[in-house]
């Protein structure tokens, strides 16, 4: 994990290296100290690991995987493996809708793989600009699968 200083040096930034997930620590290099955030969100990590490895194991939830930029089965396939490999569980492998495949329509294309479709993906500068009711019709889709 690394903590870096925002560019206008208002906020700690925490990065995950092995998954390259960054995120906002809410904490001021005016208030805390480098080596206290490192702290901090090193213990906050350990839970959400954790849970997700006891999700995982229980095999009762539908995980979810998108990305702006569309996966590619092959970047999809190690991950239902994966998740497999732990337990038998369903991986939803959300991209945009097309005229063959609009929005809310779920695909099964393994056991445990859906392809599920949206209208549009939030962009990354506004991540609450989501399109709430194709998202809506496509978890109720996977759940009924």
């Amino acid at each position: 994990m690394e903590i870096s200083v925002d560019a206008r040096g208002s906020e700690y930034v925490t990065k995950e290296t092995t998954h390259g997930i960054a995120y906002h620590t809410f904490q001021s290099p005016d208030t805390a100290s480098r080596e206290t955030v490192f702290a901090q969100q090193s213990a906050r990590l350990r839970f959400p690991r954790r849970k997700l490895m006891e999700d995982v194991a229980d095999g009762e939830k539908i995980f979810v995987v998108k990305r702006l930029d569309p996966l590619r089965p092959e970047e999809v396939l190690p991950l239902y493996t994966a998740l497999n490999d732990l337990g038998r569980n369903w991986l939803l492998w959300v991209v945009p809708a097309d005229p063959a495949h609009p929005p809310g329509m779920v695909e099964i294309l393994l056991p445990g793989l859906l392809r599920g479709h949206v209208d549009r993906f939030a962009p990354n500068e506004n991540a609450h600009g989501i399109s709430l009711s194709p998202w809506a019709a496509l978890c109720a889709a996977a759940q009924g699968e």
